[in-house]
Order: structure tokens, then sequence, then C-alpha cells
């Protein structure tokens, strides 16, 4: 288990040095003007990754409140499936979910109260002690 972890983490390791030794391969055949393009490029790529980022954890703190306000914990699993990039798109999934398990324990406790009761193994009759 720890030389699997291990493993992993040397192969992103080299896959972190390969990119950077291509990364300076592509700088060094650039000239002043490319090197400025390719950063400014570079930048707005990361801009663009980052808003992401940040959009989609707005997104899942969002549907967190919307499951805790319908009474449900949630949970990160659960968030993941339910979140989307489109805010109605979301909501439009916390109250689908939301109403899949309100439909499922509905069902549930109306099949308990529907079966007969258990039969009890012992006497009804009362001891000197009650």
């Amino acid at each position: 288990m720890i030389k699997d972890r291990l493993a992993r983490e040397k192969r992103k390791s080299d896959e972190r040095i390969k990119d950077a030794i291509q990364e300076a391969e592509k700088l060094a055949k650039m000239n002043k003007d490319q090197k400025s393009q390719y950063e400014i490029e570079k930048l707005l790529k990361e801009n663009e990754e980052l808003k992401a980022e940040k959009a989609l954890s707005q997104m899942k703190n969002g549907t967190r409140s919307m499951l805790n306000e319908s009474g449900l914990e949630s949970f990160d699993d659960q968030i993941i499936i339910l979140v989307n990039t489109d805010a109605e798109k979301t909501k439009k999934n916390v109250e689908s979910f939301t109403n899949l398990l309100n439909q499922i324990v509905k069902i549930n406790v109306e099949k308990a109260l529907s079966q007969e009761p258990p039969v009890s193994t012992q006497s009804n009759k009362m001891t000197f002690w009650q």
C-alpha cells in the first residue's frame, strides 16, 4: 500500500519534471514577443481554470445549503452528483434528489406499517415482581 502510493507520487513528480523540461525547451525556442504572448495565454488559461474552480466551489456550497434546508445532511459524494455549472440545473438536481429520497422513505414507511406486527414470544402474564 505504501509502495503503491510512493510509486504514484514518483510518477506524478516525474510528470511535473517532464512538463517543466518541455516548457523550458518551448520557451528557449521563442523570441521575446512570442514569449510574452505565450505567458499572457498561459495566465489567461490559468485565470479561466481558477474561475471555473471557484464557481464549482460556490455551487457546492449552495448545494449543501439547499440539502440542509431540505433536512438532509449532505455528503461530498452526493454533492458531486448534484452540482452543475448552471445554478438552475443544480437547483433542479437537488429538488429531484430530495423528492426521490422522500418518496423512498414514504414507500418504506408505508411498507413497514402495513406488515403484521411481530408475535410476542413472551407470556403476557404478570409476575410477582411486576
